[in-house]
């Protein structure tokens, strides 16, 4: 039967499952069809692990995945806590102060379950307004 396409967008001539082998339709892809355990290793560990946003005046969460607590150490010192560990100390964190002045954030330690944020202006530790951060890498 041959498929066609009348003026109205209707389409005639092609049965329910008649597409090709290898073809994805929607039905395949609804529905959590795609999840992390059917990711091949290498998109697995491009996915982001963990993220948040927490207030630097005392490091509350304001919103986050996979973390569990923020602890603010000390001024501009915070050390973050994840639910689920990563497989070793060995990933990837960006973080970001949100702060009316230049600051910067930088990685003073990690282990597979916690990393610790320093936020400083280059010269002494600063609390920013926020800082956001990212988790990549294996878990």
């Amino acid at each position: 039967m041959a498929i066609k396409i009348s003026g109205d967008g209707s389409i005639t001539g092609i049965s329910v499952g008649g597409l090709p082998d290898g073809t994805v339709d929607t039905d395949t892809i609804a529905a959590n069809a795609v999840t992390e355990p059917k990711l091949g290793a290498d998109q697995a560990s491009g996915l982001v692990k963990a993220w948040g946003l927490f207030d630097g005046s005392d490091g509350s969460i304001n919103a986050s995945f996979n973390v569990s607590l923020v602890t603010r150490v000390s001024t501009g010192l915070y050390t973050v806590t994840l639910d689920t560990p990563m497989s070793s100390p060995s990933y990837v964190i960006v973080a970001n102060p949100i702060h009316a002045a230049v600051a910067n954030a930088q990685l003073t330690g990690t282990s597979a379950s916690q990393f610790t944020i320093a936020i400083n202006n280059l010269s002494t530790n600063l609390d920013p307004s926020y800082v956001t951060f990212v988790v990549l890498g294996n878990q």
